[in-house]
């Protein structure tokens, strides 16, 4: 499995994985669903694409990554499951 970057927050390893295209994150898929990383969770694709989450993937585009500090340190202080269904508004939030 290979990543592009990760990163620490207080109690997770988020994986952050850069997409050239629009194609699905299959090593990140594996890595969030291998029980070896108790740590890891949840991932964050950036992408040539919309905002959005499929099955504990966040998708950014490209020119968001500057946010993702900002993101991560609001996810920690709600606390919420990333599979939850109000979940994408935290997304939103950070616009």
């Amino acid at each position: 499995m290979e990543e592009d970057f990760f990163v620490r927050t207080k109690d997770e390893l988020v994986p952050v994985e850069v997409k050239a295209n629009k194609n699905r994150s299959k090593s990140l898929r594996k890595l969030i669903d291998n029980e070896s990383y108790s740590d890891i969770k949840w991932g964050i694709k950036l992408a040539d694409s919309n905002v959005g989450i499929e099955n504990g993937i966040y998708t950014f585009p490209y020119f968001c990554s500057f946010l993702i500090k900002r993101y991560l340190a609001k996810k920690v202080k709600v606390k919420r499951l990333p599979h939850c269904s109000k979940c994408f508004d935290n997304v939103a939030a950070v616009y």
